[in-house]
């Protein structure tokens, strides 16, 4: 999703430029200092490096802190000709005084910004139970830049046909279930109760559910979880719903209806890190990102060298838990 958008900006370009000013800044105290100063994203960068999960995102969230700073770098090499002595201090000068460049890179932080941000959230620590949260997340990523773009379409919608393209390849039924059953979203004055949501709900219920006469208690319990009645009264209140979980508000708020609170449950439990938990590497799965260039039967060929290569992976996980069993 984020090459996709990358590529609607010269990124490379943009990253090299500010990998110059990034090692200049690192080398001089002083203008480390100014960066720090300005940086609301070091805990972040710093996670970046610890977690290979973030490796992708540094080198947006390195132009972001190099750009939130511009303005003090800018001041710095006005402040003195010591800062212009030598050619490399002059080049970098040049570079922060480029107005050209500060335009582009706001334009591409515009777009990436609100993406990086809203997939850090989603994949920290506090919140890997992401089933619940995922499918209005990306709503949330979208409006974010749109009023980026002070919701101008022709700027905008390019960059939401990118998401929607990755999006509709990844989303399931869980995504939009999980929104549902989500109290924080559900009680919101921001939900929105569509035909896929709907669908997504009925669809987990159907797969999760096997038998009927269970189904049709959660049907009905369901309703009683729309309407805010019996012990949703008081639950779905934001003083209740504010520091649990989704599936810790289930298992507290919601013993007197054990069959939509069991079913809540396994959905809102669920994670997004199966690549993770299954130890699956991610270099296979990035090239098939990178397929630009590629005739139709060199990416058709990486496709199924992809698909054989996690399939045997994950038998072999498989086969070791049945061992251990």
């Amino acid at each position: 999703m984020l090459m996709k958008i990358g590529e609607i900006d010269s990124l490379g370009e943009i990253v090299e430029a500010v990998n110059m000013i990034t090692d200049y800044v690192n080398s001089n105290p002083l203008a480390l200092k100014l960066v720090r100063d300005q940086d609301h994203n070091h805990g972040l960068l710093d996670m970046a490096v610890l977690s290979s999960e973030f490796e992708f995102f540094m080198p947006y969230l390195t132009v972001e802190s190099i750009f939130r700073a511009k303005d003090e770098l800018a001041a710095m090499f006005a402040s003195s000709s010591d800062w212009n002595k030598e050619e490399e201090d002059i080049a970098i000068s040049n570079l922060v005084n480029d107005s050209g460049l500060w335009e582009t890179v706001e334009r591409v932080l515009k777009c990436s910004s609100p993406l990086i941000h809203g997939l850090i959230w989603l994949s920290s620590a506090n919140n890997n139970q992401h089933v619940g949260h995922v499918y209005d997340n990306m709503d949330v990523i979208k409006e974010s830049i749109a009023r980026e773009f002070d919701n101008d379409e022709l700027c905008y919608m390019p960059l939401w046909d990118v998401i929607d393209d990755v999006w509709n390849k990844l989303h399931s039924p869980l995504h939009a279930a999980g929104y549902f059953l989500n109290p924080d979203a559900f009680y919101s004055t921001g939900f929105h109760l569509d035909a896929e949501v709907a669908i997504g709900l009925i669809s987990s219920l159907v797969h999760i559910v096997k038998e009927l006469d269970v189904q049709v208690k959660v049907a009905t319990q369901l309703d009683v979880y729309k309407v805010r009645e019996g012990c949703f009264s008081e639950a779905s209140q934001a003083d209740q719903v504010s520091g649990l979980s989704p599936a810790e508000w289930w298992a507290e708020k919601a013993s007197p209806h054990p069959e939509l609170q069991s079913f809540a449950i396994k959905i809102l439990s669920q994670t997004c890190e199966g690549a993770s938990r299954y130890n699956l590497k991610r270099n296979l799965a990035e090239k098939l990102l990178l397929t630009r260039g590629m005739s139709r039967c060199e990416k058709q060929h990486l496709e199924e060298l992809a698909f054989v290569h996690y399939n045997l992976h994950l038998q072999s996980c498989r086969a070791k838990l049945s061992e251990e069993q």
